[in-house]
């Protein structure tokens, strides 16, 4: 598949490794395919990143695809485990890290509802976002983004301040309310 992404996503995944996961020595290849789910690494037989070909888009942002390759390489760094009885790809240590990693997480989460939202499907026993076929029939095409509710969709508010890719400001630095959802809100 041909690649509209501004910057190249394996140059992108090397300076990410190099600056926050020295452990992993070998990249994963980044595909873009027609799956259900917007992300996710397998690790068999080699780690291998996959994401839907609805981000495969010159207008997705850089900080989106810098979360969600932080997101999906942290999986080689924290494996799923068991927590009170049942398996998690993302248990609490997963998401503590991730806070640290990913400042960005926050207007990362809101360009993806804002952008994709009709699109999205959340799979909260999957712990998984999935990519619809077809968008839910919206009359009007911000109604979704102002009652995402009355379309089945439920996200917690994202403040105004994150809009923007964070910058060099404390706020960057503070905990985001994106950042500390539940786990099935991640990719």
């Amino acid at each position: 598949m041909l690649l509209f992404t501004e910057l190249p996503l394996q140059q992108m995944l090397r300076e990410i490794r190099d600056a926050h996961f020295p452990e992993i020595e070998r990249l994963p290849p980044v595909y873009f395919i027609g799956q259900t789910s917007l992300a996710q690494i397998t690790d068999s037989p080699a780690p291998t990143i996959y994401l839907h070909a609805i981000l495969n888009a010159p207008e997705v942002p850089n900080f989106v695809f810098s979360f969600i390759l932080k997101h999906e390489l942290l999986h080689l760094r924290i494996p799923p485990r068991q927590l009170d009885g049942r398996w998690t790809s993302h248990p609490p240590e997963f998401f503590d890290q991730q806070r640290q990693l990913a400042p960005e997480a926050s207007a990362a989460w809101d360009w993806i509802w804002r952008n994709l939202g009709p699109y999205l499907h959340e799979r909260p026993q999957l712990e998984r976002l999935d990519v619809r076929r077809k968008p839910l029939n919206v009359r009007r095409p911000a109604e979704w983004v102002l009652q995402p509710s009355k379309f089945g969709i439920f996200r917690p508010p994202v403040p105004a301040s994150s809009v923007s890719p964070p910058g060099p400001t404390a706020a960057a630095a503070e905990p985001s309310e994106a950042a500390s959802r539940p786990p099935w809100r991640s990719c």
